[in-house]
């Protein structure tokens, strides 16, 4: 063969080895790109997945909140001839609270004036405990001088 048809086959290989090259980077370059775009959509759905995670557990958060009860305050007004202690100094509405009642020596509590004031309202207490309403209490009461061991003849006539 003479020089210038090797030299032209060479050429032509040359071309066709470029050609092929080509088509290889095209074919990674195709691929490369389906992978990151494979690697872009996984991470997408994990970006979603964990706004959902997120927005679930606000949303627990939220309703745990709102399942709180709102508390109400107990005060005890300022009381002369004893005392008296409430359970807690504030309840939700419907709880039970229970009244630790102590006379001063000498004194009885005076029947039925054992109340709480609720919104303007009195509520008389009977025993020692109530139910919280649904709002702040005042609780009252009012202590009497105590007859123990005195006697006193129905048929008198005591004033006072």
């Amino acid at each position: 063969m003479d020089k210038k048809k090797v030299k032209k086959i060479a050429i032509t290989a040359g071309i066709v080895i470029i050609i092929i090259l080509c088509l290889l980077v095209r074919s990674c370059n195709k691929r490369k790109a389906e992978l990151e775009a494979k690697r872009l959509e996984a991470q997408r759905l994990a970006l979603e997945e964990e706004l959902r995670r997120q927005a679930e557990e606000e949303a627990r958060r939220l309703a745990e909140l709102n399942s709180i009860p709102k508390l109400y305050s107990l005060a005890v007004a300022e009381l002369k001839g004893g005392t008296i202690v409430p359970s807690v100094f504030e309840a939700a509405a419907g709880q039970e609270i229970k009244l630790e009642i102590s006379p001063d020596e000498g004194k009885v509590l005076t029947r039925n004036s054992l109340k709480y004031s609720a919104d303007g309202k009195k509520s008389t207490i009977s025993g020692t405990k109530f139910t919280m309403p649904a709002s702040d209490v005042v609780i009252s009461a009012s202590f009497e001088n105590s007859l123990d061991g005195i006697y006193i003849d129905p048929r008198s006539r005591i004033h006072g």
